[in-house]
């Protein structure tokens, strides 16, 4: 007898895209230093991943991946969501963005077109503007690499960032870009997307102040209880 066998392969596009939440910090190419979280989004997610944060103060939790509206989204509230370039947040949940580092070194970060800024394009009355602000979290304890700077919906719509440089980073250390909603959610929607890149500096070459943990602020209003890994 003459058996004909044709294999078929299906790919599904939904479960390649879901994120493993217990996965590994992988070890990357070591040729790659540039990590633009807007190329990486909807893939996996390492090294970014996706969270949202009751209050700031609970314990953050995953997003989970929207196969319709295609997002990252908070699974108690839709409204706070992270997508290719921004992010948006719930009426009590703060979005997240977070780079977990996959190695040791000094880093650069910067922000797609040098600016953080809101996107919603209606201005109406009771909106009242977000705060972004840039977490280092080292497994114990965060600190601000940028404290909270405010963003409002009626002349302070964007503001320029300039890059903080040479920032000494350890492997599985996390970095935490926070859209907090203020006190509503009205038209929240802010650009908020972040480049980082490992730079050759030396540890003889790397300024004091940012090699320093004792010179990052230490912040008194997240992390009331330890993040999830």
């Amino acid at each position: 007898d003459v058996t004909t066998f044709v294999p078929v392969i299906v790919y599904n596009a939904y479960e390649k895209i879901i994120p493993d939440v217990n996965v590994e910090v992988r070890e990357d190419d070591p040729a790659q230093t540039v990590y633009k979280s807007w190329e990486s989004y909807g893939a996996f997610v390492n090294p970014w991943y996706y969270k949202y944060w009751e209050n700031g103060v609970a314990v953050p939790k995953d997003m989970t991946w929207d196969p319709v509206n295609g997002g990252w989204r908070c699974e108690v509230a839709t409204a706070c969501s992270v997508n290719a370039k921004g992010a948006h947040p719930a009426a009590s949940i703060n979005a997240v963005r977070v780079f977990k580092a996959p190695k040791s070194g000094y880093i650069t970060i910067s922000m797609l077109e040098d600016i953080i800024k809101m996107t919603s394009k209606n201005v109406l009355e009771g909106d009242d503007g977000v705060y972004v602000s840039i977490l280092l979290y080292d497994g114990n304890s965060s600190s601000y690499v940028m404290e909270k700077e405010y963003l409002y919906p009626d002349g302070g719509r964007e503001f320029y960032f300039e890059n903080i440089e040479n920032l000494h980073i350890y492997k599985g250390w996390e970095l935490w870009f926070v859209l907090d909603r203020n006190i509503n959610n009205q038209n929240d929607s802010v650009q908020f997307a972040p480049m980082i890149t490992y730079t050759e500096i030396t540890d003889e070459e790397a300024p004091v102040y940012l090699n320093s943990e004792e010179k990052l602020i230490k912040n008194t209003d997240y992390f009331a209880t330890k993040p999830s890994n």
